[in-house]
C-alpha cells in the first residue's frame, strides 16, 4: 500500500488530505479502482494530519499491506465544516479521478459524527456520484429523504449515543422506508458514539460497499 500526506491548494486556501494506493494501481496502467472517500468526525480539524492517520477507516492501512481500493481522506479546516467544504472537496475528488485509476462507477462515501452527517449531505446534494454511502453516528433532515432515494445506504449508530442522539439516524431510516428499498441499518446495542470498528474493522461491510456499481 501506497500511502502518501498532500496538500490540495485552491485560490484562497489550502487544505490536507491522505491518499492510499493499492500497489498495484502503479504496476497495472489499466485496470481501474474502486474509491472510498472518508469524512473524519469534529475534533480531527485542522491542519495536522496526524490527526487522521490512525483514525476511523484509516486505521485499515496501519493493520493490512494491501487494500483493494483507493482510500482518500481529506482533513477539514479548523472552525469550518464538512457541509461548508462540499464544493472543495468536490474539486478534490474530481482532481482525483481525473490523475489515477478510479472506476468513475465505484465511488463510494462514508463518514463519522460530523463526518456522518456530511455523508448524508453530500449523496442529497451531490446524486448520481456515490455508488454507495454509508453515514456512522451522523443526522440529517428527514424532510429530505426523498433525495436520497437512489443510493445503497448502510447506517450505523449507538443506541446510548450521548453526543449524537441515536433518534437522529432511526428517524432518517423510518423517512427513507417509503422512498429507497436499498437501505440497511445496523443500531449499536449499548454502545454510545465512538462505534467506527462496528463497520471499519468489518470485511462484510467492506464487500456490501465495494458490491455496489453504477449501471451504464
Amino acid at each position: 500500500m501506497i500511502v502518501m500526506e498532500e496538500k490540495f491548494a485552491l485560490p484562497s486556501r489550502s487544505f490536507n488530505y491522505l491518499l492510499a494506493l493499492p500497489d498495484a494501481h502503479n504496476q497495472d496502467s489499466v485496470e481501474e479502482w474502486p474509491l472510498i472517500l472518508f469524512l473524519h468526525g469534529i475534533n480531527r480539524r485542522g491542519d495536522d494530519i496526524s490527526l487522521i492517520r490512525d483514525y476511523g477507516l484509516c486505521t485499515r492501512l496501519q493493520q493490512e499491506n494491501e487494500l483493494p481500493f483507493l482510500l482518500l481522506a481529506p482533513q477539514c479546516p479548523g472552525h469550518s465544516s464538512w457541509t461548508d467544504e462540499l464544493e472543495p472537496i468536490m474539486l478534490l475528488l474530481h482532481d482525483i479521478l481525473e490523475r489515477y485509476n478510479v472506476d468513475r462507477k465505484r465511488v463510494y462515501l462514508t463518514g463519522f459524527s460530523m463526518g456522518g452527517h456530511a455523508a448524508w449531505y453530500y449523496a442529497a446534494h451531490k446524486p448520481g456520484l456515490f455508488a454507495a454511502v454509508s453515514p456512522i453516528s451522523g443526522w440529517f433532515n428527514p424532510d429530505q429523504a426523498e433525495l436520497l432515494k437512489d443510493v445503497p445506504i448502510w447506517a450505523f449508530h449507538g443506541d446510548s449515543d450521548d453526543v449524537v442522539p441515536f433518534e437522529r439516524t432511526h428517524e432518517m431510516i423510518e423517512a427513507l422506508k417509503e422512498h429507497n428499498p436499498q437501505v440497511r441499518f445496523t443500531p449499536i446495542s449499548g454502545e454510545g458514539h465512538r462505534i467506527m470498528h462496528h463497520a471499519y474493522d468489518q470485511e462484510e461491510w467492506i464487500e456490501w460497499l465495494l458490491s455496489h456499481k453504477h449501471e451504464d
